[in-house]
């Protein structure tokens, strides 16, 4: 059972500027590949341990282990697939979610994919789905963000909290050299790739 969220941030360290961009999420408990390079790469190494956020802003990737964001992400700012393990009877296969999204690096447009492998795969992409159905609905409603913040609309229409400013390349500040990760250029074609991904692309 993950600890709660004030406890988990506060165990002898102030709480991360991120905290309150957390507002309302679900906690999951998944796991990543950690980048390696040089001789590192001929060793086996652990999954870096994280958990996954979900509320009605986006989802947002955090290092359990040093309570830091790793990837921060609104709804409009990418796209997501859920994957069954591709061996049901193997007990260390696990479900994994796929995040697409686009960023900059050096001036120039690329798009990303990350894996992240979760025995709670199936409710992070349920929980997604709803958030962005819910969306849709408020949108198609006509609702305007102006009322909302001046409190004209029932009151159980959600209205968001310090709301994420995008810095141009996703909100928040990414750590993309501490994910493994598959770039691909604006043509689609596959420019880079790390870990398990590799081997797909």
């Amino acid at each position: 059972m993950i600890r709660p969220t004030v406890t988990l941030w506060r165990d002898g360290a102030n709480e991360p500027h991120f905290v309150h961009f957390l507002y309302r999420a679900a906690y999951f408990h998944g796991q990543v590949e950690q980048p390696v390079r040089g001789l590192m790469s001929l060793m086996q190494q652990k999954d870096l341990p994280v958990l996954i956020a979900v509320n009605e802003r986006g989802i947002f990737v955090i290092d359990q282990i040093e309570c830091t964001l790793l990837l921060g992400l609104k709804y409009e700012e990418f796209s997501w697939e859920y994957a069954k393990p591709s061996n049901v009877n193997d007990p260390e296969c696990l479900p994994c979610i796929f995040l697409q999204f686009g960023a900059v690096e050096n001036g120039i447009a690329a798009t990303k994919l990350m894996q992240i492998f979760s025995r709670q795969a199936a409710m992070v992409d349920a929980l997604i789905t709803h958030f962005i159905e819910q969306d849709k609905r408020r949108k198609e409603s006509g609702a305007d963000p102006a009322d909302q913040a001046a409190g004209g609309l029932a009151d159980n229409t959600y209205v968001e909290p310090n709301p994420i400013k995008n810095n141009g390349i996703g909100v928040l500040s990414n750590k993309f050299s501490r994910l493994t990760l598959a770039t691909f250029d604006d043509e689609g074609r596959c420019i880079g790739q790390t870990g398990s991904l590799s081997i797909s692309y």
